[in-house]
């Protein structure tokens, strides 16, 4: 069963070289499709996924005429919902960023109340100002 190269996408019987994760760039060889970690003397076979999908490995149940239509189906919908829920990432980030400034001008607003009893900060900041601009017209004198 076993041919020059899995490039050809023939079928092939897992060997003990083919067991070498170095051989896969240190990654145990899996069915693309189910997962099925293969092992020593398992049927397998690498198809090439032309466009946008890397290429894949099948194992014996997974395999068939369609094997390809199905991979790439897979591979859409998993880009459909990636894409969905990077979606509702970004939602919840811009929720959490509203509370906190929310949660900053509540604070704010208490602040406002616990130093001002008049409840209006007008007066203050008018005074906080004037006070600014005497001491800085001071410090241009000297």
């Amino acid at each position: 069963m076993n041919s020059e190269s899995f490039t050809d996408q023939k079928p092939r019987v897992f060997t003990s070289e083919d067991a070498a994760p170095k051989q896969w760039g240190n990654r145990l060889l899996a069915c693309s499709l189910c997962g099925h970690t293969f092992k020593v003397g398992d049927y397998w076979r690498w198809v090439y996924a032309p466009g946008n999908y890397l290429n894949l490995e099948t194992c014996e149940k997974c395999d068939g005429a369609d094997v390809l239509d199905r991979y790439k189906a897979a591979c859409d919908l998993i880009r459909e919902t990636g894409s969905a829920v990077a979606t509702v990432a970004t939602l919840h980030r811009q929720i959490a960023d509203i509370q906190g400034q929310l949660a900053d001008t509540q604070r704010a607003l208490e602040l406002i109340r616990e130093n001002y009893l008049d409840g209006n900060p007008i007066p203050w900041a008018m005074e906080q100002a004037r006070k600014e601009r005497e001491s800085n017209a001071k410090a241009e004198e000297k």
